[in-house]
Protein backbone atom coordinates (compact mmCIF):
# COMPACT_ATOMS: atom_id res chain seq x y z
CA UNK A 1 0.00 0.00 0.00
CA UNK A 2 1.68 3.19 -1.17
CA UNK A 3 1.51 6.47 0.73
CA UNK A 4 -0.64 8.15 -1.90
CA UNK A 5 -3.43 5.74 -0.99
CA UNK A 6 -3.10 6.65 2.67
CA UNK A 7 -4.08 10.28 2.28
CA UNK A 8 -7.71 9.33 2.79
CA UNK A 9 -6.81 7.90 6.18
CA UNK A 10 -6.42 10.04 9.22
CA UNK A 11 -2.73 10.32 10.05
CA UNK A 12 -2.28 8.69 13.39
CA UNK A 13 0.61 8.62 15.76
CA UNK A 14 1.22 5.15 16.87
CA UNK A 15 3.20 5.34 20.00
CA UNK A 16 1.91 4.41 23.42
CA UNK A 17 2.95 7.15 25.83
CA UNK A 18 3.17 7.00 29.58
CA UNK A 19 4.16 10.18 31.33
CA UNK A 20 7.89 10.18 32.09
CA UNK A 21 9.34 12.90 34.26
CA UNK A 22 12.57 14.13 32.70
CA UNK A 23 14.85 16.27 34.86
CA UNK A 24 15.90 18.68 32.13
CA UNK A 25 13.85 21.43 30.48
CA UNK A 26 14.11 22.82 26.95
CA UNK A 27 14.46 26.57 26.83
CA UNK A 28 13.48 29.44 24.56
CA UNK A 29 17.05 29.39 23.14
CA UNK A 30 16.46 25.98 21.58
CA UNK A 31 18.36 25.38 18.32
CA UNK A 32 17.58 22.66 15.81
CA UNK A 33 19.34 20.51 13.27
CA UNK A 34 18.41 17.69 10.91
CA UNK A 35 20.19 14.50 11.93
CA UNK A 36 18.85 12.28 9.15
CA UNK A 37 17.46 12.88 5.66
CA UNK A 38 15.13 10.38 4.01
CA UNK A 39 15.62 9.90 0.28
CA UNK A 40 13.65 6.79 -0.70
CA UNK A 41 15.80 3.68 -0.28
CA UNK A 42 16.43 4.63 3.37
CA UNK A 43 12.76 5.52 4.01
CA UNK A 44 10.20 8.16 3.05
CA UNK A 45 7.67 10.46 4.71
CA UNK A 46 8.10 9.64 8.43
CA UNK A 47 5.00 10.20 10.49
CA UNK A 48 5.75 8.66 13.85
CA UNK A 49 7.70 9.28 17.02
CA UNK A 50 11.07 7.87 17.95
CA UNK A 51 12.06 5.36 20.62
CA UNK A 52 15.25 5.97 22.59
CA UNK A 53 17.33 3.10 24.03
CA UNK A 54 19.66 3.22 27.04
CA UNK A 55 22.68 3.81 24.78
CA UNK A 56 21.11 6.91 23.20
CA UNK A 57 20.21 5.26 19.86
CA UNK A 58 16.94 6.22 18.18
CA UNK A 59 14.52 3.83 16.47
CA UNK A 60 11.62 4.58 14.16
CA UNK A 61 9.65 3.60 11.08
CA UNK A 62 8.51 5.16 7.82
CA UNK A 63 5.33 4.12 5.96
CA UNK A 64 7.06 4.32 2.58
CA UNK A 65 10.48 3.90 1.08
CA UNK A 66 12.92 1.02 1.14
CA UNK A 67 14.45 -1.02 -1.64
CA UNK A 68 11.68 -3.59 -2.15
CA UNK A 69 8.29 -2.17 -3.16
CA UNK A 70 8.52 1.14 -1.25
CA UNK A 71 6.34 -0.30 1.50
CA UNK A 72 8.30 1.15 4.42
CA UNK A 73 11.16 0.40 6.76
CA UNK A 74 12.22 0.24 10.41
CA UNK A 75 15.46 2.12 11.07
CA UNK A 76 18.02 2.89 13.78
CA UNK A 77 19.97 6.11 14.26
CA UNK A 78 23.23 5.87 16.19
CA UNK A 79 25.77 8.56 16.97
CA UNK A 80 29.54 8.22 16.60
CA UNK A 81 32.22 10.89 16.40
CA UNK A 82 29.54 13.54 16.78
CA UNK A 83 27.54 12.46 13.71
CA UNK A 84 24.36 10.42 13.37
CA UNK A 85 24.22 7.37 11.10
CA UNK A 86 21.11 5.55 9.89
CA UNK A 87 20.82 1.77 9.56
CA UNK A 88 17.78 0.15 7.93
CA UNK A 89 16.86 -2.73 10.24
CA UNK A 90 14.04 -4.11 8.11
CA UNK A 91 12.65 -3.41 4.63
CA UNK A 92 8.98 -4.40 4.30
CA UNK A 93 7.10 -6.25 1.60
CA UNK A 94 10.02 -8.53 0.80
CA UNK A 95 7.75 -10.71 -1.37
CA UNK A 96 5.00 -9.86 -3.84
CA UNK A 97 2.34 -11.09 -1.41
CA UNK A 98 3.54 -8.72 1.36
CA UNK A 99 2.94 -11.52 3.88
CA UNK A 100 5.52 -9.85 6.13
CA UNK A 101 3.44 -6.66 6.23
CA UNK A 102 3.33 -3.40 4.30
CA UNK A 103 3.26 0.24 5.39
CA UNK A 104 4.50 0.31 8.99
CA UNK A 105 2.08 2.63 10.74
CA UNK A 106 3.32 3.05 14.28
CA UNK A 107 6.32 3.86 16.34
CA UNK A 108 8.28 0.82 17.49
CA UNK A 109 8.63 -0.31 21.11
CA UNK A 110 11.11 -2.53 22.94
CA UNK A 111 10.65 -5.52 25.20
CA UNK A 112 13.07 -6.37 28.00
CA UNK A 113 15.07 -8.66 25.71
CA UNK A 114 15.77 -5.94 23.14
CA UNK A 115 13.22 -7.03 20.52
CA UNK A 116 11.24 -4.37 18.65
CA UNK A 117 7.49 -4.45 18.03
CA UNK A 118 5.21 -2.45 15.77
CA UNK A 119 2.32 -2.58 13.32
CA UNK A 120 1.78 -2.40 9.58
CA UNK A 121 -1.37 -0.91 8.13
CA UNK A 122 -1.51 -3.40 5.29
CA UNK A 123 -0.09 -6.71 4.16
CA UNK A 124 0.04 -9.88 6.19
CA UNK A 125 -1.53 -13.22 5.39
CA UNK A 126 -5.00 -11.68 5.04
CA UNK A 127 -4.19 -8.18 3.80
CA UNK A 128 -5.54 -6.41 6.89
CA UNK A 129 -2.21 -5.47 8.45
CA UNK A 130 0.06 -7.05 11.03
CA UNK A 131 1.65 -6.85 14.44
CA UNK A 132 5.32 -7.71 13.95
CA UNK A 133 8.42 -8.44 16.01
CA UNK A 134 12.03 -7.68 15.03
CA UNK A 135 14.70 -9.74 16.80
CA UNK A 136 18.39 -8.78 16.73
CA UNK A 137 21.09 -11.30 15.90
CA UNK A 138 24.70 -11.32 14.78
CA UNK A 139 23.54 -11.46 11.17
CA UNK A 140 20.98 -8.65 11.37
CA UNK A 141 17.35 -8.33 12.43
CA UNK A 142 14.76 -11.04 11.80
CA UNK A 143 11.07 -10.22 11.37
CA UNK A 144 8.26 -12.39 12.74
CA UNK A 145 4.57 -11.67 12.12
CA UNK A 146 2.77 -12.18 15.44
CA UNK A 147 -0.72 -11.64 14.04
CA UNK A 148 -2.32 -10.93 10.64
CA UNK A 149 -5.60 -9.00 10.80
CA UNK A 150 -8.86 -9.38 8.94
CA UNK A 151 -8.88 -13.18 9.27
CA UNK A 152 -12.66 -13.21 8.84
CA UNK A 153 -14.69 -11.96 5.89
CA UNK A 154 -16.32 -9.34 8.11
CA UNK A 155 -12.97 -8.26 9.62
CA UNK A 156 -14.43 -8.71 13.10
CA UNK A 157 -10.86 -9.08 14.44
CA UNK A 158 -9.97 -5.59 13.17
CA UNK A 159 -8.26 -4.12 10.13
CA UNK A 160 -5.44 -1.60 9.91
CA UNK A 161 -3.66 -1.75 13.30
CA UNK A 162 -2.11 1.51 14.50
CA UNK A 163 -0.45 0.74 17.81
CA UNK A 164 0.84 -1.77 20.34
CA UNK A 165 1.93 -1.47 23.97
CA UNK A 166 2.96 -3.96 26.64
CA UNK A 167 1.52 -4.63 30.06
CA UNK A 168 3.56 -6.09 32.93
CA UNK A 169 2.56 -9.65 31.99
CA UNK A 170 3.88 -9.34 28.44
CA UNK A 171 0.51 -8.93 26.71
CA UNK A 172 0.26 -6.46 23.82
CA UNK A 173 -2.63 -4.00 23.54
CA UNK A 174 -3.53 -1.96 20.51
CA UNK A 175 -6.23 -0.61 18.22
CA UNK A 176 -7.24 -0.95 14.60
CA UNK A 177 -8.54 1.92 12.56
CA UNK A 178 -11.11 -0.22 10.76
CA UNK A 179 -12.86 -3.56 11.13
CA UNK A 180 -15.18 -4.66 13.90
CA UNK A 181 -18.76 -3.41 13.77
CA UNK A 182 -20.17 -1.70 10.71
CA UNK A 183 -20.54 2.09 10.74
CA UNK A 184 -22.92 4.45 9.02
CA UNK A 185 -21.21 5.91 5.98
CA UNK A 186 -18.43 3.31 5.69
CA UNK A 187 -18.20 -0.36 4.83
CA UNK A 188 -14.81 -0.68 6.53
CA UNK A 189 -15.98 -0.97 10.14
CA UNK A 190 -15.61 1.40 13.09
CA UNK A 191 -12.43 -0.12 14.55
CA UNK A 192 -11.55 -2.22 17.59
CA UNK A 193 -9.28 -2.35 20.63
CA UNK A 194 -7.49 -5.69 20.88
CA UNK A 195 -5.17 -7.73 23.08
CA UNK A 196 -2.48 -10.15 21.91
CA UNK A 197 -1.47 -12.78 24.44
CA UNK A 198 1.98 -14.39 24.20
CA UNK A 199 1.94 -17.97 23.01
CA UNK A 200 1.78 -20.97 25.28
CA UNK A 201 2.16 -22.91 22.05
CA UNK A 202 3.11 -21.65 18.60
CA UNK A 203 1.00 -18.55 18.02
CA UNK A 204 -0.07 -15.36 19.73
CA UNK A 205 -3.78 -15.18 20.49
CA UNK A 206 -5.85 -12.13 19.58
CA UNK A 207 -8.85 -11.08 21.67
CA UNK A 208 -11.12 -8.18 20.67
CA UNK A 209 -11.69 -6.22 23.89
CA UNK A 210 -14.07 -3.66 22.41
CA UNK A 211 -15.64 -2.96 19.03
CA UNK A 212 -16.78 0.61 18.29
CA UNK A 213 -20.17 1.33 16.77
CA UNK A 214 -19.99 5.01 15.78
CA UNK A 215 -22.09 6.67 18.47
CA UNK A 216 -19.50 5.59 21.05
CA UNK A 217 -16.54 6.44 18.82
CA UNK A 218 -15.13 5.52 15.44
CA UNK A 219 -11.58 5.05 14.12
CA UNK A 220 -9.69 4.69 17.41
CA UNK A 221 -6.27 6.25 17.70
CA UNK A 222 -3.45 4.48 19.55
CA UNK A 223 -4.52 3.22 22.96
CA UNK A 224 -2.67 5.59 25.20
CA UNK A 225 -1.99 4.01 28.57
CA UNK A 226 -2.95 1.28 31.00
CA UNK A 227 -3.52 2.45 34.59
CA UNK A 228 -2.75 0.58 37.80
CA UNK A 229 -6.25 -0.90 37.84
CA UNK A 230 -5.85 -2.32 34.34
CA UNK A 231 -8.06 0.22 32.56
CA UNK A 232 -7.17 1.41 29.06
CA UNK A 233 -7.55 5.00 27.84
CA UNK A 234 -7.65 6.46 24.36
CA UNK A 235 -9.35 8.68 21.79
CA UNK A 236 -11.21 8.22 18.53
CA UNK A 237 -10.80 10.42 15.49
CA UNK A 238 -14.52 10.70 14.78
CA UNK A 239 -17.74 9.24 16.16
CA UNK A 240 -19.68 10.30 19.22
CA UNK A 241 -22.90 12.27 19.19
CA UNK A 242 -21.36 15.12 17.16
CA UNK A 243 -19.05 12.90 15.06
CA UNK A 244 -16.08 14.93 16.35
CA UNK A 245 -14.45 12.10 18.33
CA UNK A 246 -14.39 10.99 21.96
CA UNK A 247 -12.08 10.25 24.88
CA UNK A 248 -12.79 6.81 26.34
CA UNK A 249 -11.88 4.42 29.13
CA UNK A 250 -12.11 0.64 28.75
CA UNK A 251 -12.41 -1.49 31.91
CA UNK A 252 -11.97 -5.26 32.11
CA UNK A 253 -14.89 -7.46 33.13
CA UNK A 254 -14.90 -10.89 34.69
CA UNK A 255 -15.73 -12.44 31.33
CA UNK A 256 -16.26 -11.21 27.80
CA UNK A 257 -15.85 -7.75 26.17
CA UNK A 258 -14.59 -4.82 28.24
CA UNK A 259 -16.88 -2.01 29.41
CA UNK A 260 -16.54 1.42 27.82
CA UNK A 261 -16.98 4.74 29.64
CA UNK A 262 -17.05 7.94 27.60
CA UNK A 263 -14.96 10.49 29.49
CA UNK A 264 -15.58 13.28 26.99
CA UNK A 265 -17.43 13.74 23.72
CA UNK A 266 -15.94 16.48 21.56
CA UNK A 267 -18.41 19.06 20.28
CA UNK A 268 -16.29 20.76 17.60
CA UNK A 269 -15.84 24.54 17.51
CA UNK A 270 -15.35 25.23 21.21
CA UNK A 271 -13.77 22.26 22.96
CA UNK A 272 -11.90 20.61 20.08
CA UNK A 273 -12.46 18.10 17.31
CA UNK A 274 -10.76 15.13 15.67
CA UNK A 275 -8.30 13.99 18.30
CA UNK A 276 -5.39 12.14 16.73
CA UNK A 277 -2.81 12.01 19.49
CA UNK A 278 -2.16 9.56 22.28
CA UNK A 279 -2.94 10.79 25.80
CA UNK A 280 -0.71 11.24 28.83
CA UNK A 281 -1.63 11.42 32.51
CA UNK A 282 -0.19 12.99 35.65
CA UNK A 283 0.09 11.74 39.23
CA UNK A 284 -3.30 13.28 40.11
CA UNK A 285 -5.09 11.29 37.43
CA UNK A 286 -5.60 14.19 35.04
CA UNK A 287 -5.42 13.40 31.32
CA UNK A 288 -3.89 15.62 28.62
CA UNK A 289 -4.05 15.54 24.82
CA UNK A 290 -4.50 17.52 21.63
CA UNK A 291 -7.13 17.88 18.91
CA UNK A 292 -6.39 18.64 15.28
CA UNK A 293 -9.31 21.05 14.86
CA UNK A 294 -11.81 22.97 16.94
CA UNK A 295 -11.04 25.40 19.70
CA UNK A 296 -12.34 28.75 18.57
CA UNK A 297 -13.98 30.69 21.37
CA UNK A 298 -16.99 31.46 19.19
CA UNK A 299 -18.90 28.96 17.08
CA UNK A 300 -19.32 31.68 14.47
CA UNK A 301 -15.55 31.83 13.87
CA UNK A 302 -15.38 28.41 12.25
CA UNK A 303 -13.82 25.01 12.84
CA UNK A 304 -10.69 26.18 14.63
CA UNK A 305 -7.01 25.28 14.41
CA UNK A 306 -6.81 22.73 17.22
CA UNK A 307 -6.48 22.60 20.98
CA UNK A 308 -4.51 21.31 23.94
CA UNK A 309 -6.94 19.94 26.50
CA UNK A 310 -7.05 18.57 30.04
CA UNK A 311 -9.57 16.16 31.53
CA UNK A 312 -9.94 16.18 35.32
CA UNK A 313 -11.71 13.40 37.26
CA UNK A 314 -14.24 14.04 40.01
CA UNK A 315 -16.95 12.15 41.85
CA UNK A 316 -19.50 13.48 39.35
CA UNK A 317 -17.53 12.66 36.19
CA UNK A 318 -14.80 14.20 34.06
CA UNK A 319 -14.41 17.91 33.28
CA UNK A 320 -12.64 19.18 30.17
CA UNK A 321 -10.56 22.37 30.22
CA UNK A 322 -9.03 23.79 27.05
CA UNK A 323 -5.49 24.86 28.02
CA UNK A 324 -4.69 26.44 24.65
CA UNK A 325 -6.50 27.22 21.42
CA UNK A 326 -4.23 27.48 18.38
CA UNK A 327 -4.79 30.42 16.07
CA UNK A 328 -2.46 29.81 13.10
CA UNK A 329 0.58 32.02 13.75
CA UNK A 330 1.21 30.04 16.95
CA UNK A 331 0.65 26.73 15.15
CA UNK A 332 -2.12 24.77 13.52
CA UNK A 333 -3.31 21.13 13.57
CA UNK A 334 -1.37 19.38 16.36
CA UNK A 335 -1.50 15.73 15.26
CA UNK A 336 1.21 14.63 17.71
CA UNK A 337 0.80 14.03 21.41
CA UNK A 338 2.45 15.79 24.34
CA UNK A 339 5.54 15.06 26.42
CA UNK A 340 6.08 16.64 29.82
CA UNK A 341 9.22 17.32 31.84
CA UNK A 342 9.74 17.29 35.60
CA UNK A 343 8.89 21.01 35.81
CA UNK A 344 5.44 20.39 34.36
CA UNK A 345 6.19 21.95 30.96
CA UNK A 346 4.57 20.30 27.93
CA UNK A 347 6.19 20.00 24.51
CA UNK A 348 4.56 19.19 21.18
CA UNK A 349 4.35 19.87 17.45
CA UNK A 350 1.88 21.33 14.99
CA UNK A 351 1.85 20.14 11.39
CA UNK A 352 1.28 23.57 9.90
CA UNK A 353 0.93 27.19 10.86
CA UNK A 354 3.60 29.72 11.91
CA UNK A 355 5.56 31.98 9.56
CA UNK A 356 6.13 29.50 6.71
CA UNK A 357 3.02 27.37 7.32
CA UNK A 358 5.35 24.39 7.72
CA UNK A 359 4.69 23.72 11.41
CA UNK A 360 6.58 24.24 14.63
CA UNK A 361 7.65 22.82 17.98
CA UNK A 362 5.94 24.47 20.95
CA UNK A 363 6.07 24.47 24.70
CA UNK A 364 3.16 25.05 27.07
CA UNK A 365 3.83 26.20 30.62
CA UNK A 366 1.66 27.38 33.49
CA UNK A 367 2.35 30.73 35.09
CA UNK A 368 2.07 31.62 38.76
CA UNK A 369 -1.37 33.03 37.96
CA UNK A 370 -2.47 29.58 36.77
CA UNK A 371 -2.79 30.70 33.14
CA UNK A 372 -1.22 28.43 30.53
CA UNK A 373 1.06 30.09 27.97
CA UNK A 374 2.13 28.59 24.63
CA UNK A 375 5.36 29.67 22.95
CA UNK A 376 7.24 28.54 19.84
CA UNK A 377 10.57 26.79 20.36
CA UNK A 378 11.41 26.08 16.73
CA UNK A 379 9.74 27.04 13.44
CA UNK A 380 10.08 24.90 10.32
CA UNK A 381 10.54 26.58 6.94
CA UNK A 382 10.57 23.66 4.51
CA UNK A 383 14.32 23.39 4.12
CA UNK A 384 14.74 22.38 7.76
CA UNK A 385 11.61 20.22 7.70
CA UNK A 386 7.94 20.49 6.80
CA UNK A 387 4.98 18.93 8.58
CA UNK A 388 6.00 17.45 11.95
CA UNK A 389 3.32 14.86 12.71
CA UNK A 390 5.22 12.94 15.37
CA UNK A 391 5.05 13.05 19.13
CA UNK A 392 8.39 14.28 20.45
CA UNK A 393 10.94 12.26 22.41
CA UNK A 394 12.66 14.01 25.33
CA UNK A 395 15.99 12.66 26.61
CA UNK A 396 17.75 13.07 29.95
CA UNK A 397 19.71 16.07 28.66
CA UNK A 398 16.59 17.96 27.64
CA UNK A 399 17.10 17.34 23.92
CA UNK A 400 13.96 16.87 21.85
CA UNK A 401 13.76 14.51 18.87
CA UNK A 402 11.09 14.15 16.21
CA UNK A 403 10.35 13.73 12.52
CA UNK A 404 8.85 15.81 9.73
CA UNK A 405 6.87 14.23 6.91
CA UNK A 406 8.50 16.39 4.23
CA UNK A 407 11.35 18.85 3.92
CA UNK A 408 15.08 18.45 3.86
CA UNK A 409 15.68 16.62 0.59
CA UNK A 410 11.93 16.38 0.08
CA UNK A 411 11.03 13.09 1.73
CA UNK A 412 11.31 13.99 5.42
CA UNK A 413 13.87 14.33 8.16
CA UNK A 414 14.67 13.38 11.75
CA UNK A 415 15.49 16.47 13.82
CA UNK A 416 17.13 17.22 17.15
CA UNK A 417 16.46 20.33 19.24
CA UNK A 418 18.80 21.31 22.06
CA UNK A 419 19.74 24.25 24.25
Amino acid sequence: MKYSTLLCFSLVLSTIILINLIPATASAETTGQAIDFFQGPNGEYPLFGLTLDSAGNLYGSTPNGGTNQSDGIVYELSRSSGAWHETVLYDFCAAASCADGATPYSAVIFDAAGNLYGTTLGGGANGGGTVFKLSPSAGGWTETVLYSFCSLASCADGKGPVSVAFDAAGNLYGSTYFGGQSCTGTASGCGVVFKLSPPSGAAWKETVLFSFSGSNGQQPNPVSFLDSAGNLYGTTYVGGTENQGVVFELSPTAKGPWTQTLLHVFMGPLDGAWAQSPLISDSSGNIYGTTVAGGYESVARGAGYGTIFKLSPSTSGWTETVLHRFSGPDGQAPFGGLVRDANGIFYGTTTSGAEFNAGLVFQLSQGVDGIWQESSLYVFDGNNGFGPYSTLTLDQSGHLYGTTQYGGLGEGIVFELKN
